[in-house]
Formats: structure tokens, sequence, C-alpha cells
């Protein structure tokens, strides 16, 4: 048990939380080294997978040697996944996760009891700096839980306790059931994916209702943009927080609340972000984020490319916390336009030119394209825009698509995808 279980690294990690980025640096270049080496001779699969690639573990030396571990697909996790659902690696409870496909990839993924409760442990303490701490009452709107706490006999005892106590609230009802939902369960914080949370929020906002007031909101699963963040705020009247959170690693990271750049979860995932050629990019600059999680044994992660684009930030934090950063998370890495001159672009560029404009007459705004050379840009309005503003942002638009049409076009309302989540860019070529 000792190899799955990582308890006994919290009273390391809670001394790092004490000291400088170099020494979080070290922590996870030794956690790495005895990752590899663990996982190469426990796991079939990354056996078979990095002797094809040529990759000796025994010469990995430190991060300089990073590059020469191969990087693992979610397609290679899905077989990795089915060779542990025939044959799991070891006996007591394992905990099993569905993805919830957003990206067209559904897959299920495992971790042991222990990691279960070791990473929920790890997440609850770094979100202490934004006021989080376990007797809070919890909302939570997201798509219903594939595992249930209440499930589990020590979160019994514990809820009991007054601890850890909260209820999932379905992110397909309706948004005047949700707020009645959450109203009447009284949180101490509401949690949610972004356009859910702006959903309910722009509700309240026209139903002139105040009455959920939070000490603050925790958003995530998907992009929040300045004007999600917006109606949230005004909603709840409470500041809003991002979390960076994925099924594969729990938390990767969380916002500063003096920068408003994103922590990484240094003590349990070690995040590249990569260009095109696979070479880590500088400060500043997007790319391709990789994960490595370093704790997750029963599943390991090593070098996994999660399909998201993001901005490296400055690494320690401003704020003088030993974490590296984020400046942003900018979506699915493969949320990419097709242009009529047969080039690409990623949507965000265009996404941007909504961000840096005035959008108070906007209530949602999304992208679509159904065929190649020509991009719908959709708006749900707060109010009829004049004709001006709607040409003047047609032209802001045109100006970064070499020469492809933008259709601007107001609608009446905003489709969720199957999973339950919003995409600011959704593309029939995906």
């Amino acid at each position: 048990m000792a190899f799955l279980s990582p308890w006994s690294e919290l009273p390391v990690i809670a001394s790092l939380m004490r000291r400088g980025h170099t020494a979080m640096r070290s922590y996870q270049q030794r956690r790495l080294l005895r990752l590899v080496s663990d996982v190469y001779a426990a796991s079939p699969f990354y056996r078979r997978y990095w002797d094809d690639a040529g990759f000796n573990p025994g010469r990995l030396g430190g991060f300089g040697d990073l590059s020469r571990i191969p990087t693992i697909t979610k397609q290679q996790c899905r077989v990795l996944a089915s060779e542990l659902e025939r044959k799991p690696p070891v006996s007591g409870r394992l905990i099993w996760h569905d993805t919830s496909g957003s990206t067209g990839e559904p897959f299920r993924m495992v971790r042991s009891w222990w990691e279960e409760r070791f990473l929920t442990l790890v997440r609850t303490r770094a979100l202490r700096s934004l006021g989080f701490h376990a007797r809070l009452r919890q909302a939570r709107i997201r798509v219903p839980a594939d595992f249930d706490w209440l499930d589990d006999r020590p979160l019994r005892v514990l809820n009991a306790l007054g601890f850890f106590r909260s209820r999932v609230f379905s992110c397909y009802e309706p948004a005047e059931r949700l707020w009645r939902q959450v109203r009447d369960f009284s949180p101490d914080v509401v949690m949610g994916y972004s356009e859910t949370m702006a959903r309910t929020a722009r509700y309240g906002l026209d139903a002139g209702l105040l009455d959920i007031r939070p000490r603050f909101v925790l958003v995530g699963g998907e992009v929040c943009t300045p004007l999600m963040r917006r109606h949230i705020s005004e909603a709840f009247q409470a500041p809003v927080y991002e979390t960076y959170a994925t099924t594969e690693f729990n938390l990767v990271g969380w916002t500063c609340p003096q920068t408003g750049l994103l922590h990484l979860c240094d003590p349990t995932v070690l995040v590249e972000v990569l260009d095109g050629q696979g070479r880590e990019v500088a400060e500043g600059e997007a790319g391709k984020i990789v994960v490595t999680a370093l704790h997750s044994r029963v599943m390991p992660f090593v070098r996994y490319v999660l399909g998201d684009r993001v901005v490296k930030g400055p690494a320690p934090c401003p704020c003088g916390a030993p974490f590296g950063t984020l400046r942003s998370v900018d979506g699915r890495e493969i949320d990419r336009l097709r242009l009529g001159n047969g080039g690409t672009l990623h949507a965000y560029v265009l996404l941007n030119i909504f961000l840096d404009s005035d959008t108070r007459w906007m209530r949602q705004y999304q992208l679509v394209q159904d065929e190649t050379g020509v991009i719908d840009a959709r708006i749900w309005p707060l109010r009829n825009p004049s004709p001006e503003a709607l040409a003047l942002l047609k032209s802001r638009l045109e100006e970064k698509t070499a020469g492809t049409e933008v259709r601007v076009t107001l609608v009446d309302s905003m489709e969720l995808s199957p999973s339950g989540k919003f995409r600011l860019c959704r593309s029939t070529g995906d």
C-alpha cells in the first residue's frame, strides 16, 4: 500500500508552501525521477510504449532530459484504461471517473481511494488562499457526479461533523430552477462551469434577485470571459475566482487573489507549455499544455497532452508564493477556424476582439463554423445594438481572417454541448 498511498508526502508538501520556488522545483524533480522508475517497473503499458519509443528511464537525469520522455495522448490513455478495467493493478477500493467528453474523446480513468483523498486534501489546502476551508457549505453546479461522496463511509462521518458539506446541482436544469435550488441550500461558496454560472447569474440579474450571497464563487471547466465574470460577480455580489481542474489531475491551477494569474499546483503536477516543435515556450507565449501527475500510480499520466491552449506566466508568482503560473487558459488547442485561403486561425485571436470591445449590450457570444471560409459570430444581446456597432465589430473581426467572411448574427439563445458545457468556439471540423 505504501506504493499506492502518497499520504506520507503531506508533511513535505506543507513545508514546501513555506519555502521558495527552487525547493519546489527540486521536489518536483525528485518525484519525477521516482515516478518514471516506478511506472516503468509496474506498468506493462508504459513499459511497452517507452521501449518502442527508445526511451530508457535509467538515463533520465532530471528536467534537462524531460523531452526524452515521449508524450502520451488521450487516445493512448483510453487503451491504458481498457487494460486496467480488465486487470486492475491492485486490490482494494478503486474510484472510476468518466470524463465529460467535451473534446469528443470521453474515457474512463481510475485512482485508488488513497490517491483520491490525497488530491482532495492538497486541493483544499491550495484553495485556502481564496478563503476556502473544509467547513464551508459548497453548492456544486455540474454534471451529476459519477462518484457520490455520500456513498463513502469516512466522508459521511466528516459530513456529520460539519466538514465537506456539499451538494451537486445539475447543470442541465433551467436557470430559474437552479437559482431557487442554490438559494434554498444557502451555500458559503458556489462552484460550477463558467457558462452555467454565467447563465444562472444572468437569470438572477434579469429577475432582480440578490438573495444568493456566497463568500466567493469558483468557476472552471471551460473558459471564463470577462463578460461572464462580470455577470457572475454582479449577480452573487461576491469575488469570482477560477480553478483549472481536470478529471485526470484534479487541481492544475487556481487564481492568485493578488495578481490574477493562475498558480500551478506544483506539489502534485508538473506542467510544461510547449510550442508546435515540442519546445518549452517563453513567459507570455501561448502553447499546448503537457502535464505529469506526480502522485498517480494506479493510472499514471506522464507527459500527458491535455489538449488545452494556455499562456505561460512567470515563475515563481510575483505575489511571493513558490508556484509557477499561467497567464490564461485560452481553450482547447483544436479550436481552430479554417480560413478561405487554406490556412487556420486559432479561435482566441477572434475572441480577443470581443474581450477588447464594448460588451455591455451582449449577453453571450460564440464563434461557429459549419463550412470552410465562413465564420459565424453569434451574439445573444441584452439589447439591440446600433448598426454602426455591428459593422465595427464585423470589420475588426475580418481584419484577422485574411479575407474570410465573418457573419455577425443576433440570436435568441445559446446551446450547451451534450457534456453540459458551453463552447465559445464550435466547428463541424472538430
